[in-house]
């Protein structure tokens, strides 16, 4: 038994089905073994894991050839819209199934079998694949162990099979019995099109049976995952101008930046670190309040850096603040300056 567990980790699986247009809005589910089985000669010509022939790839694809039952997670049709502005803004529509990227597709052949090093190439692919559908399907794969599998949900259908409660649909398989899988899987579809083949040479479809739900499911979007509250301390900012502040202004500038910095604030709410009181207006003791550093750092006599640093640590709104600070105006007839936010960590992140 083989069983090939596909992880999508951005909660998406990118795929048109074999004669089908993006704009038709429809996605391939379950994914086409043809489709995987083209994901894993690529991966042999572009990563070329260590270890692995073409004679092993071959029987690799062998194997593989024979239709597999499936296991769908739960599952969503979503779509995005692009429009093309230089072309009369043409729409287009991006469409895919979206899964929970904790969740797995699990591919299982209960017949097939690799021993020794086919075995061993047919892991190194998989550990080699890096995306399975369009390039923005990144996805982990990998063999997964026989005692744990899922119950498989989706199979080809057999004849005289009641329909009740699915609905049938056509997955394209390589055809192993009468052709060489890797010489047709290497065809390319500017190939296809420009021989005028209706579906790749060397292909067959089979009708699979999927449950009449299997895209409805509505609650997939990804948790969260929590972290412990990180502190941050320091932030960095590259200026740039038509005329950068000499460094002899440092100290009046890096009074600006303070004032700034306080409006930039999304509530009226005090701030301790920026401010340098309590609500109280009681000083910080132990100079805990934020430091204003404006440095010029490429020796050419002009500030062209700005460092905030508070030990005692920024709040969520002061954070929203530094975020938010681009521009820094000076007084008279002096141009404005703008802030590029470039580091924003702990105090040992900047040593």
């Amino acid at each position: 038994m083989i069983a090939i567990r596909l992880r999508f980790l951005t909660g998406r699986f990118h795929a048109t089905p074999w004669g089908h247009h993006v704009n038709e809005g429809i996605a391939e589910w379950p994914p086409s073994p043809s489709r995987l089985l083209r994901a894993l000669v690529a991966t042999f010509y572009r990563a070329r894991p260590d270890g692995v022939t073409e004679t092993q790839l071959r029987h690799v694809l062998t194997t593989l050839a024979l239709p597999p039952a499936f296991y769908l997670p739960p599952a969503t049709m979503a779509h995005t819209r692009h429009y093309d502005v230089a072309n009369q803004s043409a729409k287009f529509f991006d469409t895919f199934v979206a899964l929970n990227p904790r969740d797995a597709v699990v591919c299982v052949w209960p017949e097939a079998e690799l021993v020794g090093e086919d075995r061993d190439a047919l892991v190194a692919l998989l550990a080699s694949l890096g995306t399975f559908g369009r390039a923005e399907s990144w996805c982990e794969a990998d063999l997964l162990d026989p005692n744990a599998l899922p119950e498989t949900i989706s199979m080809p259908l057999e004849d005289r099979q009641s329909l009740a409660g699915l609905e049938p649909v056509r997955v394209m398989m390589p055809d192993a019995e009468n052709t060489d899988p890797l010489e047709t899987l290497l065809i390319e579809t500017s190939t296809m099109r420009r021989q005028k083949h209706l579906d790749p040479p060397g292909a067959r479809w089979v009708t699979y049976t999927r449950s009449a739900d299997a895209l409805t499911f509505r609650h997939v979007a990804p948790t969260r995952r929590t972290h412990p509250q990180r502190i941050m301390t320091v932030a960095r900012y590259a200026l740039d101008s038509s005329v950068l502040p000499l460094a002899q202004d440092a100290l009046p500038f890096a009074e600006q930046i303070r004032r700034a910095l306080i409006r930039s604030r999304v509530n009226t709410s005090h701030s301790m670190a920026l401010i340098g009181k309590t609500a109280d207006s009681t000083p910080l003791e132990g100079h805990m309040h934020a430091h204003y550093l404006a440095t010029d750092e490429d020796g050419d006599g002009r500030l062209d850096r700005v460092t905030v640093y508070a030990p005692c640590g920024f709040d969520p709104d002061d954070v929203q603040a530094l975020g938010r600070l681009t521009r820094i105006f000076q007084s008279g007839n002096r141009p404005e300056v703008r802030a590029v936010l470039i580091g924003l960590d702990q105090r040992e992140q900047f040593e």
